[in-house]
């Protein structure tokens, strides 16, 4: 199954300590809330520095779309800088992370598994006209994060996807849905960055 997800489809959700607000691109099961989701995609703009809500038994993901960046402290102890130009930063989210901003705002983006449930990993890709995707996942998602659009092709369907819109490739008993090779050719214009979340069940 191919879903495409656009910024139509974004819920604005309140940030569990109540500092500021995500926009929550894609979450399961459909409604889901903070405390009873089995993953959860998002992005949030971090306007100041504070304190990340605390999500006991989930593993988090997470990278700076745009801005200069920040520093994360864990807690009380080791101190990370995370820019745009940094690797995807894995965590959990018991972790008590303070964060302070390098220079204004910065925004983000956030992959969240229930612990014992799902696993995940995000790989973030810039590519000029042409890109080869492999997954062995249960669920993959391709964000389209900047760039012109893309055309997403799998063995059996094509789908463009435009700046901020998500595309949802879902198994269908041991293979991806339209994938049997699994292999996805994102094909475009120009110049583009895709965030691909490959998520597995356990078992």
């Amino acid at each position: 199954m191919m879903q495409k997800i656009t910024p139509d489809d974004h819920r604005i959700m309140p940030w569990r300590n109540g500092q500021g607000s995500t926009t929550e691109l894609l979450v399961e099961p459909a409604g889901a809330g903070l405390d009873d989701f089995d993953w959860r995609i998002s992005c949030a703009t971090v306007q100041a520095d504070g304190d990340f809500s605390i999500f006991p038994e989930v593993d988090r993901s997470l990278l700076i779309m745009s801005g200069a960046g920040m520093n994360l402290n864990f807690n009380q102890q080791v101190t990370l800088t995370l820019t745009p130009e940094s690797q995807v930063l894995n965590f959990v989210g018991e972790d008590h992370v303070h964060a302070g901003l390098l220079n204004g705002a910065i925004t983000d983006f956030n992959v969240m598994t229930r612990r014992g449930r799902w696993l995940h990993v995000l790989e973030t890709h810039t590519f000029d006209r042409a890109l080869n995707l492999h997954t062995q996942s249960d669920l993959l998602l391709i964000y389209h994060a900047d760039g012109d659009v893309i055309e997403c092709m799998t063995d059996d369907a094509n789908v463009f996807l435009a700046r901020h819109e998500l595309l949802r490739i879902e198994s269908s008993g041991s293979e991806l849905a339209d994938v049997e090779s699994g292999r996805i050719a994102l094909k475009s214009e120009g110049r583009a960055t895709v965030y691909a979340v490959h998520l597995k069940r356990r078992t």
